[in-house]
């Protein structure tokens, strides 16, 4: 299970995730991508709460970060993961 918390505010919008980012999960999340970034300012990821990827979650993830997504909070596991 992923739980998805989205936090506005004025120069930004945050997603906190917080579970596994797997299968189904991955879709859940790039639905709510979508959403969140239709709103104005900078856009945060906060993966402290991220406690297994699986490797759809993992081509996500490296995809928002050649995008420019910028992650905050990442959990050592994530950093990891990523090569941070």
């Amino acid at each position: 299970m992923l739980r998805i918390t989205t936090a506005c505010f004025q120069s930004a919008t945050k997603l906190v995730l917080e579970g596994r980012l797997i299968g189904p999960w991955v879709e859940e999340l790039k639905a709510a991508l979508r959403t969140a970034r239709m709103a104005p300012g900078q856009f945060l990821l906060n993966l402290s709460g991220v406690d297994f990827v699986d490797a759809q979650g993992l081509a996500l993830l490296q995809q928002l970060r050649n995008e420019g997504v910028a992650y905050e909070q990442t959990s050592p596991f994530i950093q990891n993961l990523l090569g941070m």
